[in-house]
């Protein structure tokens, strides 16, 4: 999700001097998740009573787990757990920076599956990291929760596909506790995947020897897995939800555009993202050639020896590099990662994404957001920019903003930014009231104008079950300020799914205050999206919420807010945002995001 935190920096650059530190605590505290776990040991479910299982592939040994069944408790069910569980050949020795291979028979015989798998090697927030014992180049697994693996009956699943913007995430720091609360005590398989990450899935040399996308390819042969032997684990491989947040949510999208998927999954969930976010070319303005910098930085590689050079020498240099290195180089330079064009190689996205659309399978989907996607990036970046925050700051910002877009009419896109997104009558000098307008404004060029042409595209297509949200309250633990003595305590990018999970570092944690509206927000977006997994009306004697887009000028949507608000429905998602956008700023800008593929990156060299 490049775009938001480059946006946030602009705030802050705007009103002092700052350095490429702050870049990288936004984008970690917005998309990275702040994930700081070392250990596979916090998350691994307590060993009650073990569970073996024979298989096409093996004897699998994982874990049986009782949370109790009183739903009136914060975690509650019954799950047969399954952790580490490989599918592909670990992407070490000759299949270092290949395409992953999918395994024909477990490795181990019995593979024990009941530790949290090492996660893939990456950098965090701190500038003096070194990788840990928690990491490791063989980490592609997947963690699967059922409710019954020796029943007869067959659950439909939900495959996750978790976020961290191509640089960070694993499966373990989602533990189990929430994952069996929310999902699998509604019947209910869980499955959530782990692939590449950074310099080891997504670096190109646009070779055979480092192909692109290899991050993306191991989500596919992971639910090629899933469609294959699901159903030894109690799923029911024609019954497959595909769901992903923020770059998850990204690659949900790829997942669906991409040839190489069909069949592997009936339904999706798109939370709080959307494919241009992270395609190649789609933002010239604020995009760096990734690939090349890093043969550039670590092999001493020339612009125009990248140009013209044969990639063998880069290919070799490339592979000698430790991992180690290779994650110490992510900390310093922190470079972001692009989906890009592949069609001389596998395929997996063949076209640009607009040439794409016209192919897909059209399946039952739901698309959301939070209603203050950048919030806590406006807490974070609070002490830079508090003094603008009134309406000359904001005049200024959008003027820097929109060189972002274009460099030939700034002072046209600024004065429509402006128009869309101020309100008549405010308060010139009212703090609070311009934060929400900063926070809203920067929400909407980075996230909801995004989902919303997503949206309508879909039903345009002629998709008549497209379901949106937005997630409307907030938790406990949110991030809060006071500004001019008002609570400013936004619901996030990531924290509705925090809840959706009940992530343990905020659930189950002793340093984590929760109250009963917290808990109760949390098992019902549990049973709202375990509804639309089983593709019923009612669950535990709840009416299905919200109903399905009929029209595309119309993104009727729910509005999910605390029990005391009570839930609403809602016509036009961000309404402003897409107008502005359909009818405005395509006047300056013509088509935006590009989607044509025109990058370097996507030509290769």
């Amino acid at each position: 999700m490049k775009i938001l935190p480059y946006f946030l920096f602009l705030f802050a650059v705007a009103s002092a001097k700052v350095n490429k530190e702050l870049y990288r605590k936004l984008y970690n505290n917005l998309f990275s998740y702040d994930v700081t776990l070392s250990s596979n040991t916090s998350y691994t479910p307590l060993p009650t009573k073990n569970i073996t299982l024979q298989t096409s592939l093996g004897t699998i040994v994982g874990t049986h787990v009782n949370l109790g069944g009183s739903k009136k408790t914060k975690f509650y069910g019954i799950a047969d757990v399954f952790l580490s569980v490989p599918f592909v050949h670990p992407p070490i020795g000759d299949y270092r920076f290949k395409h992953s291979v999918p395994i024909t028979t477990f490795p181990n015989n019995p593979q024990i599956a009941q530790q949290q798998p090492p996660m893939c090697p990456q950098s965090f927030k701190d500038t003096n990291f070194t990788m840990s014992d928690g990491q490791s180049e063989d980490c592609l697994y997947i963690n699967i929760f059922s409710p019954n693996v020796k029943t007869t009956e067959k659950f439909p699943v939900f495959v996750l596909i978790p976020g961290g913007g191509f640089i960070s995430g694993s499966i373990s720091e989602w533990g189990y506790k929430g994952l069996i609360t929310n999902f699998v005590s509604n019947d209910i398989v869980v499955v959530v995947v782990q692939y590449r990450l950074g310099i080891p899935g997504f670096f190109t040399t646009f070779t055979n020897d480092i192909p692109p996308n290899r991050g993306l390819y191991d989500q596919t042969n992971a639910l090629k897995f899933v469609k294959k032997h699901i159903s030894e684990f109690g799923g029911d491989p024609n019954k497959i939800t595909l769901a992903g947040h923020s770059s998850g949510s990204v690659s949900v999208e790829a997942q669906l555009l991409s040839p190489l998927t069909k069949g592997l999954f009936q339904q999706i969930m798109i939370m709080s993202g959307q494919i241009n976010l992270e395609f190649a070319g789609s933002m010239p303005n604020i995009e760096v050639d990734s690939n090349f910098l890093v043969a550039k930085d670590l092999c001493n590689v020339t612009q125009d020896q990248w140009n013209k050079l044969p990639m063998d020498s880069i290919n070799a240099c490339i592979k000698k590099i430790p991992i180690q290195k290779l994650v110490e180089y992510q900390v310093t330079k922190f470079y972001e990662w692009t989906l890009v064009v592949d069609k001389d190689f596998i395929g997996f996205l063949p076209d640009a994404p607009s040439n794409l659309y016209n192919n897909i399978t059209l399946m039952p989907t739901v698309m959301g957001s939070t209603n203050k996607e950048v919030g806590r990036g406006i807490i974070i970046i609070y002490d830079y920019i508090k003094s603008f925050l009134n309406e000359q700051g904001y005049k200024l910002i959008i003027e820097l903003l929109s060189q972002v877009y274009t460099t030939d009419d700034t002072d046209t896109f600024a004065q429509l930014l402006y128009n869309f997104n101020v309100p008549l009558g405010v308060n010139s000098t009212d703090s609070y009231e311009w934060t929400e307008i900063f926070t809203d404004t920067v929400s909407g060029l980075g996230i909801y104008n995004f989902i919303a042409r997503d949206a309508s595209k879909f039903v345009g297509l002629g998709n008549k079950n497209v379901y949106m949200y937005q997630n409307s309250f907030t938790f406990n633990y949110c991030p809060t300020i006071f500004i001019d003595g008002k609570r400013f305590q936004p619901l996030s990018h990531a924290d509705d799914f925090f809840g959706l999970t009940m992530r343990p570092e905020f659930f189950d944690s002793p340093s984590t205050t929760l109250n009963d509206t917290d808990i109760e927000i949390a098992h019902r977006l549990g049973t709202y999206w375990s509804m639309f997994v089983r593709n019923e009306t009612t669950l535990n004697g709840l009416d299905y919420p919200w109903k399905a887009i009929t029209d595309p000028n119309n993104l009727s949507y729910i509005s999910i807010r605390s029990k005391s608000e009570g839930d609403i429905i809602e016509n036009h998602y961000h309404k402003d945002q897409q107008q502005l956008y359909e009818n405005a700023i395509s006047v300056v800008l013509g088509q935006w995001p590009l989607e044509d593929g025109t990058s370097k990156n996507n030509n290769g060299r």
